[in-house]
């Protein structure tokens, strides 16, 4: 684990550990940057210390076909803007911290911190994808689907996650690590198929 949790280390640091106060605040500005599309960065950079709380997981949110078309849509309408908006974070916190602009062009383009929020974004609206194309193969019924079974399969792993990570860059670090190998698998769960087959047995014993 800490080798892991050094892997987001900023420029110019050996490791996370001798600079977790300021990763962590890069990691809490780039997910406000995500998060927010930029609406609350005129707040300045702190940390956040609500982001453990159930209320900040939005799959949680969801509570039908409407909720889930909600949130593709907000998701993909505001990927360009910010993820520009998250450069600005980026350079705005690397230049008040007197990084050169090479690093900061380099941290930008190359720096593992930032191609992880890339990837969990890209994993994340993979995954709403596929809830949204099980939506609508199954006439967009939602009560007791396989869409509102797999969601409910992933929210609970990804709250226990936000839940049990002892800060937010290990919460990113294991949230990308959850995606990525659910989205090897297609994100399936033999759970969420076990689960369905003993409904629908049930269903076919009451007939």
């Amino acid at each position: 684990m800490a080798a892991a949790v050094d892997v987001p280390a900023l420029p110019g640091t050996t490791n996370i550990n001798s600079d977790t106060y300021e990763t962590e605040l890069l990691v809490d500005s780039l997910s406000s940057a995500l998060l927010t599309n930029g609406k609350e960065s005129g707040k300045g950079v702190h940390l956040d210390t609500n982001w453990k709380r159930p209320s900040r997981h939005a799959l949680m949110r969801v509570k039908n076909g409407e909720g889930l078309l909600k949130l593709v849509g907000g998701l993909d309408k505001a990927k360009t803007s910010a993820f520009d908006n998250m450069s600005l974070y980026i350079e705005a916190f690397m230049v008040k911290r007197h990084y050169p602009d090479d690093k900061i062009d380099d941290y930008y383009n190359q720096g593992t911190l930032v191609r992880l929020m890339y990837k969990t974004y890209d994993y994340y609206n993979q995954l709403l994808g596929k809830l949204r194309e099980l939506y609508y193969k199954h006439f967009q019924r939602w009560e007791g689907s396989p869409a509102a079974a797999l969601l409910d399969h992933h929210s609970e792993k990804l709250l226990f996650i936000r839940c049990n990570s002892v800060n937010r860059t290990t919460h990113l670090l294991r949230s990308y690590t959850y995606l990525r190998d659910a989205a090897a698998d297609g994100f399936s769960a033999n759970e969420v198929i076990e689960s369905l087959w003993e409904r629908v047995s049930e269903i076919h014993q009451e007939i």
